[in-house]
């Protein structure tokens, strides 16, 4: 999801619930009357009743209803927005020159590096950016035969090397372990017992 229907979803959120609030306030209020007392025993709709029997009522309501869905429409396609970028700014730039990162480039140094380091049969990564730092999504599949200490020693590794590499710690990664086999050693063993 992109930065601004994020910003969006929390104002949003926040004034629909002070409203709720205000409402359910005012009508505790007017049951019991607990601050006025000047309260109609009837609510009044006004002149909407007027209104809704014009010729353009329903006019201006279809386009009412129209607005909103394509607002609706646009909310929701803008939460499946990839936040996957393939490069981006890093702080180091300057008036004098602009530093960029391929990001899918480091995925998959940070997905090799960690494959090749650790217990592991298939490890994959992507990057997501949150304002100006980059996340490393990674996904490795543990070996049978991993343990724990082997496990620390690998991400640790990986951690030693974002942090020799990006030192203002502008990258960081999220290594998701997943117990259950890969589709690549399920191939493979698929493969094996058909040869016996």
């Amino acid at each position: 999801m992109s930065r601004a229907p994020y910003k969006l979803d929390r104002l949003a959120t926040i004034v629909i619930a002070l409203l709720l609030i205000a409402l359910g306030l005012a009508l505790i209020d007017w049951r019991y009357h607990l601050v006025l007392h000047g309260y109609s025993r009837r609510i009044s709709l006004g002149s909407l009743p007027n209104w809704a029997a014009t010729s353009w009522w329903p006019w201006a309501f279809a386009v009412a209803t129209l607005i909103l869905g394509l607002i609706g429409t646009w909310w929701l396609l803008a939460h499946l927005r990839n936040t996957t970028t393939k490069q981006t700014k890093m702080p180091q730039s300057d008036p004098h020159g602009t530093i960029t990162l391929d990001t899918a480039s480091l995925a998959s140094a940070v997905a090799d590096s960690l494959q090749k380091s650790g217990p592991f049969t298939s490890v994959k990564a992507s990057s997501s950016q949150a304002g100006a730092a980059t996340t490393v999504l990674v996904t490795a599949h543990l070996d049978k035969h991993a343990d724990g200490t082997s496990i620390h020693e690998a991400t640790q590794a990986l951690q030693t090397q974002l942090r020799s590499a990006f030192p203002d710690q502008g990258v960081t990664a999220r290594v998701l372990l997943d117990q259950t086999r890969s589709p690549r050693s399920e191939r493979k063993s698929d493969a094996s017992a058909r040869v016996h």
